[in-house]
């Protein structure tokens, strides 16, 4: 019996699954929550500290820090990146052939 699998994406997996969305939001808050963290050890801000500064509670500071918990808004995570001096910003990575053709398709479909 053939493995209907083999040769298939980790993302076509998880698509299958309808898990990819989750699977990205959790990918993309760990590497937050990271950033975050080592911004406040290079800084020497405690949990406490950061809650403090926020103006917030030391369990939301952990919400914030905790990869597993996608909740926390933009708002609250550029916060905590601003109070540690840092910029949270959101960044288009996808390859310039990808936005051109992406542009083209949008333009011809207006045509």
């Amino acid at each position: 019996m053939k493995n209907p699998h083999i040769g298939s994406t980790l993302q076509s997996f998880f698509e299958e699954l309808g898990e990819w969305d989750e699977v990205v939001a959790m990918a993309q808050k760990e590497i937050i929550a990271n950033e975050i963290r080592l911004a406040m050890k290079a800084s020497r801000v405690s949990e406490n500290e950061l809650a403090r500064r926020m103006n917030t509670s030391r369990t939301s500071v952990r919400r914030v820090l905790d990869p597993r918990f996608t909740g926390s808004t933009f708002e609250l995570l550029a916060h905590a990146s601003a109070i540690l001096g840092k910029r949270l910003a959101i960044v288009d990575r996808a390859p310039a052939k990808s936005r051109a053709k992406s542009t083209q398709r949008k333009h011809r479909r207006a045509a």
